[in-house]
């Protein structure tokens, strides 16, 4: 939703602001860290 958002103009910190999410958080979920314990990250688990 952000990345929709961000295509359309908007900045990331104002969309984050009204999610109440942490920039922060928004690109270490970007970028693949801080995932979940558990999270599906091989063919394995397919």
């Amino acid at each position: 939703m952000i990345d929709h958002l961000r295509d359309k103009g908007l900045g990331v910190d104002p969309v984050c602001r009204v999610l109440e999410l942490s920039p922060s958080t928004y690109f270490a979920r970007k970028s693949g860290r801080n995932r979940p314990a558990g999270s599906a990250t091989n063919s394995s688990c397919r």
